[in-house]
């Protein structure tokens, strides 16, 4: 259960009236790695193992073949002796046809349920040129990332140099760190990126693409 429903009054300049309104559900979690203890994380019920794996990987841990996994009271637990992963680089910005951008955020927005339900959530998902292959919603921008590359880590996906990040929220220097980590070809975000951001993207020769709504979207790389 994600949501929990809730009698609230509504009230307008008109009059008042009773109804159910649904609140995300948080939950907080430790996470562990090597029995080392790691980072407290704090979040939506679901996805929790994907999670984990999405952090640890995106932190620079070795996950993608994890000798054991366990989750219980509120701990999840990871465990790996393989080496390091290493992504594929750009050595060049891809470029993506106007048609795959309107056609994945609009799939982007139609994944987006528990959005619909709260008005609060945050999305991720992770694409080819035709669709989403993962998609997480969660209270963060960068839980719902951590859960979609946990997912793809659970499918075994080693390699997202010919994958597109999408992404609901702002897109931050501190966010394109973590991606930059994975060589995305593109990134999508329904609003914008920062300044560092996009210098950051262009570094890693990332195709970084703002405000992808309906019909429209801003390109941001210089070449």
């Amino acid at each position: 259960m994600w949501v929990q429903g809730v009698n609230i009054t509504k009230v307008t300049d008109k009059k008042k009236r009773k109804q159910i309104d649904h609140l995300i559900l948080e939950k907080e979690s430790t996470l562990y790695f090597n029995d080392d203890l790691i980072t407290t994380l704090v979040h939506t019920p679901q996805l929790e193992k994907e999670l984990g794996l999405g952090y640890l990987l995106s932190h620079g841990y070795s996950v993608m073949n994890s000798d054991s996994f366990s989750f219980k009271d509120s701990s999840i637990r990871v465990n790996s002796s393989e080496e390091k992963a290493v992504f594929l680089k750009h050595s060049t910005i891809d470029r993506l046809d106007s048609s795959i951008v309107f056609s994945l955020t609009a799939f982007f927005q139609e994944a987006a349920l528990l959005f619909k339900q709260t008005a609060i959530s945050e999305s991720a998902a992770i694409a080819d040129d035709k669709t989403l292959l993962y998609k997480a919603e969660d209270l963060y921008q960068s839980n719902a990332f951590y859960k979609v590359l946990g997912q793809a880590v659970v499918q075994n996906e080693s390699t997202f140099h010919d994958k597109i990040l999408l992404l609901s929220a702002k897109c931050d220097s501190q966010l394109m760190k973590l991606c930059c980590r994975f060589h995305f070809k593109a990134i999508l975000t329904r609003t914008a990126p920062t300044f560092q951001a996009v210098q950051m993207a262009n570094d890693a020769n990332i195709l970084l693409i703002g405000f992808a709504r309906g019909k429209r979207f801003n390109l941001y790389n210089k070449k």
